[in-house]
């Protein structure tokens, strides 16, 4: 559970989604909350007002009539949340309410003096006897009233608070039912709406976040071929400031490991031609080495040494340096690389099974990259099986061997420059350990990949490249391109 969270979390998008839902939802229940509040507090200050209307009406038509009428008035006069206690000299009891004995001693001024106003938690009705039953006030908190009219005659009332005005309807809840009636059914389900809300948060939420991440996920694809492939042209600076600031960024990265690797392959370059004229005067100089066998090992030493110093300058072509690509008809240039090994004295084996695709690239990288998957086949495994087929936008092609395989923990290190599992580092035993990392930085330079495998029979080699959509009609130019590419190129 946690690391399914941990990788939910470590997204973008999800953190974005689940901030915009938290986030709005709970600023929306906040709001509905003040509102319901607030709503609360004006309609219990709008029902307060109509109580105290009530007591006001009353209290002037109590003064106008003559007080041996006054009981019949308050039978008639007396409703819901309106009630009369007859002992109106005991104390007071309960809270005071301030608010109220001023909203009242404004509205009757002239008519009745306010004496006090209190709040009780219970107020028990005992109205006079011909205020009809279903309309006394249910017992419960209310207001208490201490008044005392024009004539100087003392009054005490009680008043229910807001929201406890309207009688109980007769039967099931009502006067004398047997409990609490059924609710008014709500006009709509409230888990219903939030249910909508929710659904409509969501949405916005996974759109938001969607819009926001979509050019970074093109950035860091764009950014991942641009790793595969150091000669990709700049990426677009598109999208929103701030992924247009990071492309830049990226693009003048690109641009200053573009011309660091043109540097080294220029500096290597120059190097091993300003060794070419010394390494010639001094093989000239062991032609006079009279001694056989001594001038033998020299000038094999020296060969040795051009031998390495052109496999460098070979390794810092492939990583880097411009070079310019075109379509090339993949069968004939793998046909014409077995056909060179084969010419060179080494056993192998060709299908011949024709694709029919082209490819984009260097084509005497691609025959270097080829040609040495073929010879370490040979060198190592007596012999190389070569077969290809394409499907899936791209050709693989398979190279296999009849040697003991390579050691899994080996299967990546071999890739590494100068990196040998023959330990001895004799040029008898094998070379200097780049054929295999040139290999792979070409196949990266053109968008593929290169890998070994063990098989039953020996390693094996694949190498996948990605093809051009092209018809069946190649153009007899390119296939004497890939024909006359060669090891040089």
């Amino acid at each position: 559970m946690g690391t399914m969270w941990r990788r939910f979390w470590g997204s973008i998008a999800n953190r974005i989604f689940l901030l915009l839902v938290f986030g709005i939802t709970a600023a929306v229940l906040l709001t509905l909350w003040l509102g319901i509040r607030q709503e609360r507090r004006d309609f219990m200050q709008m029902r307060t007002q109509h109580m105290a209307d009530r007591v006001v009406q009353l209290l002037k038509l109590l003064d106008a009539v003559p007080a041996d009428s006054r009981s019949k008035v308050l039978a008639v006069e007396l409703g819901p949340g309106l009630g009369v206690e007859p002992n109106a000299s005991a104390p007071l009891q309960g809270e005071p309410d301030e608010s109220v004995q001023f909203m009242l001693a404004a509205r009757l001024r002239g008519t009745a003096t306010v004496l006090g106003v209190r709040n009780q938690a219970m107020c028990t009705n005992e109205s006079p006897p011909e205020v009809e039953p279903e309309r006394r006030m249910r017992p419960g908190p209310c207001h208490v009233i201490d008044l005392r009219l024009a004539d100087g005659t003392p009054l005490r009332l009680t008043a229910a608070e807001p929201g406890r005005m309207m009688p109980r309807p007769p039967g099931p809840g009502g006067p004398g039912g047997p409990g609490p009636g059924p609710r008014p059914p709500a006009p709509l389900d409230f888990s219903l709406q939030i249910g909508v809300f929710l659904l409509c948060v969501a949405a916005l939420a996974y759109l938001a976040a969607r819009m926001t991440v979509k050019p970074l996920r093109q950035l860091a694809k764009l950014a991942g071929q641009f790793g595969d492939n150091m000669d990709k042209a700049p990426l677009p600076e598109q999208g929103p400031i701030e992924v247009r600031k990071a492309t830049a960024a990226l693009n003048a990265m690109q641009a200053k490991i573009q011309q660091h690797i043109e540097q080294r392959v220029y500096i290597l370059a120059a190097i091993a031609h300003d060794l070419q004229t010394p390494l010639t005067r001094l093989r000239l100089r062991l032609e006079k080495v009279e001694d056989i066998d001594l001038r033998k090992r020299l000038i094999d030493d020296l060969a040795a040494t051009q031998i390495l110093i052109k496999e460098g300058l070979d390794y810092a072509r492939s990583s880097g340096g411009a070079a310019e690509k075109r379509q090339i008809d993949f069968d004939s240039l793998l046909a014409s690389v077995c056909a060179e090994a084969s010419d060179a004295g080494q056993h192998v084996e060709y299908d011949n099974v024709p694709t029919g695709v082209a490819v984009i690239g260097h084509p005497g990288m691609l025959y270097r990259c080829l040609m040495n998957l073929v010879e370490n086949a040979v060198k190592y495994g007596d012999f190389a099986r070569v077969s290809a087929h394409a499907d899936a936008g791209a050709v693989t092609i398979h190279i296999r061997d009849g040697g003991p395989g390579v050691p899994e923990g080996e299967i990546d290190r071999v890739f590494q420059p100068f990196y040998r599992l023959e330990t001895s580092r004799s040029r008898e035993t094998g070379g200097a350990g780049l054929g295999l990392a040139i290999a792979r930085n070409i196949a990266e330079r053109h968008g593929g990949k290169v890998w070994l495998e063990n098989t039953a029979m020996g390693a094996m080699a694949v190498l996948v490249l990605p093809l051009v959509q092209t018809d069946s009609r190649t153009d007899s130019s390119v296939e004497s391109q890939a024909e006359s590419a060669g090891p040089d190129q």
